[in-house]
C-alpha cells in the first residue's frame, strides 16, 4: 500500500475539517464565499498587488497565508492554510524549494502563478558575500541557486502583476475590464517609482552600495546597475561574519566614497559598526532598507502598501549612493 506524505494528510486533515476551522495566521476568512474567486498569496508583496488589482470587485477575495512576522524561508502551512490553499482559484507564490506544498495542496484546476518561473532566464542567482568576491557578478551566485527575493523589482513587480491580471481576467470575465484598468493605472505608479530609482542611480556618487547583513536586493540593484557588496550571501543563517569579510568590507569602506553601511530591518547595527570602526572612516552612518519579508499585522490593518515600502527603500536608496 503506498504511504501518503505528510502534506497529503495535511490536505486530508483540511478538506475534512475546514469548515470548523478557525485562525487569526492568515489575512482573509477561512470559509470561502460563494461566488467568489479566491486569490491565495504567500508574500506579501504579492498579496498586494492582488488586492490592488482587484479594488473595486465585490467578487474577489484577496488571502496572505504566512502569518504576519513569519519569514517566508521558514513558513510551515497550518491545517487551516491548507484548507485555504486547497479552496483557492489563482494561487501566487514565488516557487522557492520553501513552497513546494503549493503544488501538492492546490486544487485542480487553480491557476498558478510561480514567479520564478516567470523569470525563467531572467531569474538571478544568489550573490556571493564579500569574501566571495564583490566584482564582477552580475548574475553570478553563491551556489548556483536562484535569489527568491523577486519582488524587490519594480521592473518585475510590474510583469508580476501584468499576469496575475490576465489570471483574474480568465477566472472572472465578468470583471475583466476593472482588472484591466486597475493593472493600467498601478504598473504606470510602479513605472513612476522605478524611474526615480533609475535616476537616484544615476545621479549616486558611490555606485556601490555596501550591506553589513544578508542581501535580498540584487534584483532591485541588477535593475539600476549597481554594485554591491554583502557580508552575506542572499538569506544566509550565517549570524557572524568572518575577519577576512570584515577586513574587505572595511578596506573597501575606507577606500570609497561610501558614506552609508546598509543593513536590513531585521538586523542590529553590531556587524556593521564593527566594519565602520575597522575602516576608519569618520561620519558613516547606519541605514535600513525593507527586505519586505516580513509584515507586521499593524501595518497591514494600516493598508500599508507595496509602493509604501519601497518608497521607503527609494530614501535609503538614495543616502546609500550619497
Amino acid at each position: 500500500m503506498k504511504k501518503l506524505s505528510f502534506l497529503s494528510l495535511l490536505l486530508i486533515s483540511a478538506l475534512l475539517f475546514a469548515p470548523s476551522l478557525t485562525s487569526c495566521k492568515s489575512v482573509g476568512s477561512d470559509i470561502k464565499e460563494e461566488g467568489k474567486i479566491r486569490i491565495s498569496c504567500t508574500t506579501f508583496s504579492a498579496f498586494d498587488w492582488a488586492r490592488q488589482l482587484t479594488y473595486g470587485s465585490k467578487n474577489a477575495e484577496v488571502m496572505l497565508l504566512t502569518d504576519s512576522g513569519v519569514d517566508i524561508h521558514s513558513y510551515v502551512p497550518s491545517v487551516a492554510d491548507a484548507a485555504r490553499i486547497a479552496s483557492s482559484d489563482i494561487i501566487i507564490y514565488v516557487g522557492s524549494a520553501s513552497e513546494s506544498f503549493i503544488e501538492d495542496m492546490s486544487p485542480k484546476g487553480a491557476r498558478l502563478i510561480n514567479l520564478l518561473s516567470l523569470l525563467g532566464e531572467d531569474a538571478l542567482e544568489i550573490p556571493k558575500s564579500a569574501a566571495g568576491n564583490h566584482e564582477n557578478h552580475d548574475n553570478e551566485g553563491g551556489h548556483g541557486e536562484h535569489d527568491e527575493h523577486v519582488w524587490l523589482s519594480l521592473k518585475n513587480a510590474r510583469y508580476f502583476c501584468s499576469v496575475i491580471c490576465e489570471s483574474l481576467c480568465e477566472a472572472d470575465s465578468g470583471n475583466s475590464e476593472l482588472y484591466k484598468s486597475n493593472c493600467k493605472e498601478y504598473t504606470k505608479a510602479l513605472q513612476s517609482l522605478e524611474d526615480e530609482y533609475y535616476t537616484a542611480a544615476s545621479k549616486g556618487k558611490a555606485g556601490l552600495m555596501m550591506f553589513a547583513d544578508r542581501f535580498p536586493f540584487v534584483y532591485m540593484l541588477n535593475d539600476c546597475k549597481i554594485d554591491y557588496c554583502a557580508a552575506f550571501e542572499g538569506c544566509s543563517t550565517e549570524s557572524g561574519a568572518t575577519f577576512e569579510t570584515v577586513a574587505i568590507m572595511a578596506k573597501l569602506l575606507s577606500e570609497s566614497e561610501l558614506c552609508c553601511v546598509v543593513i536590513t530591518e531585521s538586523t542590529d547595527k553590531r556587524l556593521a559598526n564593527t566594519i565602520i570602526a575597522a575602516s576608519g572612516k569618520e561620519n558613516v552612518q547606519i541605514i535600513t532598507m525593507n527586505s519586505i519579508q516580513r509584515v507586521s499585522r499593524t501595518d497591514i490593518d494600516k493598508g500599508k502598501t507595496y509602493i509604501d515600502f519601497m518608497k521607503e527603500n527609494l530614501v535609503a536608496f538614495k543616502k546609500a549612493l550619497g
